[in-house]
């Protein structure tokens, strides 16, 4: 892992918009970064729909989703407002 950036272990859902947000930091700086409910229920192969179960679904893919949003990071993949968002599907 690059210790450039770092993960924080806080995450939260946010049911307006159908996802999950974690926070990254590289040089001090928080980077938000989201990944969509149907990208995590498609990598589970379930469909989940209370909060619990939608973050210890993130939790088993917490890693995964880190790795990806740190090689965003590296290839600065930001969107307009300076956040990473995971691509909805695999």
């Amino acid at each position: 892992m690059n210790q450039g950036i770092i993960f924080s272990d806080l995450c939260q859902w946010q049911a307006e918009s159908n996802r999950l947000k974690f926070m990254a930091q590289q040089q001090g700086v928080n980077i938000p970064c989201y990944v969509g409910l149907q990208r995590m229920q498609q990598l589970s192969g379930k469909v989940f729909l209370e909060e619990q179960e939608i973050l210890s679904l993130f939790e088993q893919w917490r890693f995964d989703f880190e790795d990806e949003a740190e090689a965003l990071i590296e290839q600065e993949c930001f969107n307009d407002s300076g956040e990473i968002e995971l691509p909805e599907s695999v």
